[in-house]
């Protein structure tokens, strides 16, 4: 079972989702072929085959809504995934995933995320996407005990 670390961000930007990837998943491949705009269509408007055009589209499109995922190509590393959420009122959720062989990992990993964000807004779950707004994600962040 896998605990999903969710933070809040302060801002929506390629360089921010470029520089928490390159902290907390190095070693990593973008769980998806494709991206097709908007989200779940049957008839996209746009496939991006490229994960960085989607995210440049999302810095440039604020209320375009995405889910994007990339997992760990190195099997030793605690972090097996991180995900970017971008929301459709402007918000962006930065969520790692990790085995809690270790119970203090998730907590550690939150603390870590919290601070590389400059965000107070973060919680921990099991297996869960977050919420799809950032006035519900500070709301449940807010009303949430740690997860042991």
């Amino acid at each position: 079972m896998f605990a999903d670390v969710y933070v809040l961000a302060n801002e929506r930007s390629v360089a921010l989702v470029e520089r928490f990837l390159d902290r907390f998943l190095p070693h990593r491949a973008p769980a998806a072929a494709d991206y097709g705009v908007p989200r779940f269509s049957e008839q996209p408007r746009l496939v991006f085959t490229d994960v960085r055009d989607l995210l440049r589209y999302c810095e440039v499109f604020p209320r375009e809504s995405y889910a994007v995922y990339w997992n760990s190509t190195d099997p030793y590393r605690d972090t097996q995934a991180a995900h970017v959420f971008f929301l459709e009122d402007g918000g962006m959720i930065l969520g790692l995933s990790t085995a809690r062989v270790n119970p203090e990992e998730p907590e550690r990993l939150l603390d870590v995320l919290r601070e590389f964000a400059d965000s107070s807004a973060g919680y921990i779950t099991c297996e869960e996407p977050p919420v799809e707004s950032s006035t519900e994600f500070r709301c449940l962040a807010s009303s949430l005990r740690p997860l042991s």
